[in-house]
């Protein structure tokens, strides 16, 4: 994944690696246990930031991907979901209740029937990786972190 136009720059500070990128202003961030981020005095772009001895500054631009595709996919979804509304207002204007009572869904394999209780029995179970680009909705963290004091006013481009 291009990591163009998000990525700004990367340095040392202190014992931190660091990585400022900026982001659309409503997007969501991502966090690890490793790599953690706080807004920058701009409120406009975000630094990540990760201990030099324990975290390699790939993971960081792995993170910085996941929130990247993160982030697209729920801007596609939703633009998705609007269309998808739009159509569905045209079927209930155009049909009449007792053929709207029969809608299915119909994903490949998955059914969902309206009228009766939804089965998600049949959606593939799905192998969890340790990867950051499958970071879940759960480990979504839009709590600001504080900058560790040495890292304040000690910045090193790289």
């Amino acid at each position: 994944m291009e990591l163009k136009p998000y990525f700004m720059q990367m340095g040392v500070s202190g014992d931190y690696i660091t990585v400022d990128a900026i982001f659309k202003p409503k997007w969501v961030l991502l966090d690890t246990d490793d790599v953690k981020y706080t807004p920058n005095k701009d409120n406009k772009s975000v630094k990540f930031y990760a201990m030099a001895n324990t975290t390699e500054i790939d993971e960081i631009f792995d993170l910085v991907e996941a929130i990247i595709k993160h982030n697209k996919d729920r801007e596609e979804k939703f633009q998705l979901l609007k269309m998808k509304a739009e159509e569905l207002k045209l079927l209930f204007t155009d049909n009449n209740l007792a053929a709207l009572k029969r809608l299915k869904f119909v994903f490949d394999d998955i059914t969902i029937d309206v009228e009766n209780e939804i089965n998600f029995d049949v959606l593939p179970e799905r192998e969890v990786e340790d990867d950051v680009s499958d970071i879940t909705n759960e480990s979504v963290n839009m709590v600001p972190r504080e900058i560790p004091e040495d890292m304040l006013n000690n910045d090193e481009e790289v």
